[in-house]
This record gives structure tokens, sequence and C-alpha cells, in this order.
């Protein structure tokens, strides 16, 4: 094999190597997102659950409720720094809804 023919094979070999790894980043960005939203969502679930079942015994109603908005607040900026709209949308939408959940229809209205 020529010499320049195997410098242009080495450097289109590079090229395919920096593409597979920004596609790998680009997933792992995706990933993550879906991630965080799927944790909040996880969590905004199971607290509107005990609350239907048991009301607030065993619980911190206040503190977990500090977390579910500390999680979507996240999810809402990894989801808007990653250009994820359609994540972007359905963790807005969980947020407002977890909002109306809650009685605070004036939060939800800012969502």
């Amino acid at each position: 094999m020529p010499l320049a023919s195997f410098r242009s094979a080495q450097i289109n070999e590079h090229r395919l190597s920096e593409i597979r790894g920004d596609l790998a980043n680009f997933a792992k960005a995706k990933n993550a997102a879906v991630d965080s939203l799927h944790a909040s969502r996880h969590q905004m679930i199971k607290f509107v659950h005990v609350m239907a079942d048991s009301g607030t015994s065993g619980i911190d109603e206040s503190s977990a409720i500090k977390a579910i908005l500390s999680s979507y607040r996240k999810t809402i900026a990894i989801t808007r720094d990653r250009r994820e709209t359609a994540s972007l949308v359905e963790a807005l939408q969980d947020l407002g809804d977890f909002h109306i959940t809650l009685g605070h229809v004036e939060e939800a209205k800012k969502r």
C-alpha cells in the first residue's frame, strides 16, 4: 500500500473515531436528560401515592415537596442545556400538574 494511501486511511479512521465519540457523548447526554426526567417523575408519583394512601403520616410533607421541586428544577435545567425539547415539555407539564395537585394554581400557571 502506498504511503499516501495509508495516511489517507489513517486520517479517515481517525475522523470516524471522532464521529463515533461524538455520537456516544450525544447519546450519554440524551440519556442523562431522560434519566433525570424519569427520576423526578418517580419521586412525584411515589409522593402522590403515599399522600393518597395514608395522608401525611410517616413523611415530612414539606421536605418531600421541596425535594421533588428541586429535582424538577434540575431536570428542567439539564433538558434546557441539552436542548431536549420533548423532555423539557414533559418536565414542565409534570411540574405544572404537581403544582395543581398541591393546589398551587398560580405556580402551575407560571410553568
